[in-house]
């Protein structure tokens, strides 16, 4: 009979669990660069833990896709998950999808909640607004208000199953969203006003307690979203190696 494997002590269990927080933030932030080098003997320095607890948390980041392990030679050594065209274009789609879904059951759903998620919606749409016409808009406010109002129709449909996919998703949507932010806010005339104009149809849409025009115009907003994204990176090149570039530009304000 086979012996039962005993599970790993909690703190133990809990310490992992802190470093895999603690080392996908440093990522999402930009302070470990898409192409920097994981190593673990300096991440446990850095963190105050040990090999032992890096190893776990490093396996985990490469599941979620913020690492990879691309093979030099005889070696495969682990680095933070370049940012391409082709992983941005799956991100922004599956998002785009998931978003729709919410945005069609927020459209139809009670007067107790559709009422507080359109108020929601309207008041960071008149902060992003005010903010599109800044002479000098700070992307990291815009990031934090785009975040805010796609949130917002999500999280009040209350489905468990979409809002945890979605929370899945988004961390690893964050480095695509804070290069995208600079982006649309730091130039390109006309990128920050084409997106909250996106956005008030969306609440148009959701007003009308439409469902599919809801579903529709959120999936529209992603889609031109993912193109403006797209335009950079074709631009800077799917290198994964823009250490100390845009996304370090944008303050972390989590």
């Amino acid at each position: 009979m086979a012996r039962p494997v005993a599970a790993p002590p909690a703190r133990r269990s809990g310490s992992v669990e802190l470093a895999y927080h603690r080392i996908r933030d440093l990522i999402v932030a930009g302070r470990l660069s898409p192409g920097a080098r994981l190593v673990e003997t300096e991440l446990a320095g850095s963190l105050g833990v040990s090999r032992g607890t890096i190893r776990p948390a490093l396996l985990r980041l490469r599941q979620e896709g913020y690492a990879t392990a691309p093979r030099s030679g005889r070696q495969a050594r682990l680095i933070v998950a370049p940012l391409t065209r082709d992983d941005a274009v799956d991100l922004y789609s599956l998002v785009g999808e998931l978003e729709g879904l919410a945005a069609s059951l927020a459209a139809v759903a009670n007067d107790d909640v559709h009422g507080p998620m359109m108020a929601s919606v309207r008041a960071l749409q008149l902060q992003l607004e005010q903010l599109s016409r800044h002479p000098e808009p700070d992307p990291a406010t815009f990031l934090d208000l785009d975040r805010e109002f796609h949130r917002a129709y999500v999280v009040a449909v209350g489905r468990p199953r979409l809002l945890t996919a979605h929370e899945t998703l988004r961390p690893q949507l964050e480095r695509y969203a804070r290069l995208y932010a600079l982006y649309v806010v730091g130039g390109r005339g006309g990128q920050l006003s084409e997106t909250v104009r996106e956005h008030g149809d969306i609440i148009t849409c959701l007003g009308r307690k439409d469902p599919r025009a809801s579903g529709d115009a959120v999936r529209r907003n992603w889609r031109h979203g993912v193109a403006r994204l797209v335009a950079i990176i074709d631009q800077a090149g799917a290198r994964g190696d823009w250490h100390g570039g845009a996304l370090v530009d944008v303050p972390d304000r989590s």
